[in-house]
């Protein structure tokens, strides 16, 4: 019993030292900052599973501990707590109490969101309560200087064209910040589903390399599929939303949602395609360089893209093609 515990303390002691190593590499190399933010907290869910829960709570609070020394900004120690190693905590209890993939991408969406929601918070805070305010001002003021150097370009070829364009920025800047203001909600929990699935499948990919007797229940990317009843639901929310003219928080509530299954079943979309271009070309990694180039160039046509995708993952939820629910839910073993 005290050889597991002294091996207990001594793995935790060097996982605090990685957590630190790459905390600190956050924050003085911004570009290793995306990086860390999906596997800052692996090393911390690695020793929630192997060990008990307490003794990966115990290193992460060490590493910020030393992190704070190092920095002496307790505010960024904070916020890389919440935002990169909570994360990692969450994930690895979930994994150790073999918590069903879409309840664990929950919680560790949920996780990232608190993350986000804390960031904002404190830029809001530090700028004397007007910092997401300022924010947004910023965005508006950058898409109007867009737009104005458009309309100049279309002035010089057609007089008739650019005068009409620069009568329309201050409408479409008008329209730009309604939809941003609307908007806020979507866009923090669509980045938290994100990235909350690019943490979960990193860990995956690593802690099946690290030790092979992990079991880790995951829905491969190519089998995810909207429900049948998100299905039903999204398209009668969009016609409530469609035929109601008022703008109250209700209204603004459901087009939020409406957005947000949209983009999971735009999503489940292009999971659809996977599927079946996964039977020509195997590489994942190249897959992904497919669909990237495609939303790149093909930057002009997003707005069909995703119609597209949505029809597709609307049409694959109610008729389930892929034969998901037969096969158990797409999931795999892990082991």
């Amino acid at each position: 019993m005290k050889n597991i515990k002294a091996s207990a303390v001594a793995e935790g002691a060097v996982i605090a030292a990685l957590t630190v190593l790459l905390l600190v590499l956050a924050l003085y190399l911004p570009l290793f900052s995306i990086f860390s933010l999906f596997f800052a907290g692996i090393p911390i869910a690695y020793l929630t599973i192997k060990h008990p829960p307490g003794i990966a709570v115990l290193s992460a609070l060490a590493a910020l501990l030393v992190l704070f020394i190092i920095t002496g900004n307790i505010v960024s120690v904070i916020m890389m707590g919440v935002v990169q190693l909570l994360p990692g905590l969450v994930l690895g209890f979930c994994f150790l109490k073999n918590t069903s993939f879409y309840k664990t991408l929950g919680f560790v969406s949920i996780s990232v969101a608190a993350g986000m929601l804390l960031d904002l918070l404190i830029i809001n805070f530090s700028a004397g309560g007007h910092g997401i305010e300022d924010m947004i001002n910023s965005i508006l003021q950058s898409i109007e200087q867009m737009l104005v150097s458009f309309a100049d370009k279309m002035q010089a070829m057609n007089a008739d064209t650019g005068q009409d364009l620069h009568s329309a920025v201050k409408d479409l800047v008008s329209i730009a910040e309604t939809m941003i203001r609307t908007f806020i909600p979507t866009f923090v929990i669509i980045v938290s589903m994100c990235t909350g699935y690019i943490i979960y499948m990193a860990s995956v990919f690593i802690l099946h390399r690290v030790d092979r007797n992990f079991k880790i229940d995951y829905v491969p990317f190519s089998n995810l599929k909207a429900p049948k009843s998100m299905c039903y639901t999204v398209i009668l929310l969009f016609l409530v939303v469609t035929f109601t003219s008022s703008e109250d928080v209700l209204t603004a509530a459901l087009s939020n949602m409406v957005v947000i299954m949209y983009f999971f079943i735009g999503v489940c979309g292009l999971s659809f395609l996977d599927a079946k271009l996964k039977n020509k070309i195997s590489s994942g990694y190249l897959r992904f360089a497919i669909y990237a180039g495609i939303f790149l160039f093909g930057y002009f046509f997003i707005s069909f893209i995703g119609n597209v995708l949505i029809l597709i993952g609307l049409a694959d939820g109610v008729m389930d093609f892929r034969h998901i629910k037969k096969r158990g839910e797409g999931h795999v073993d892990g082991k």
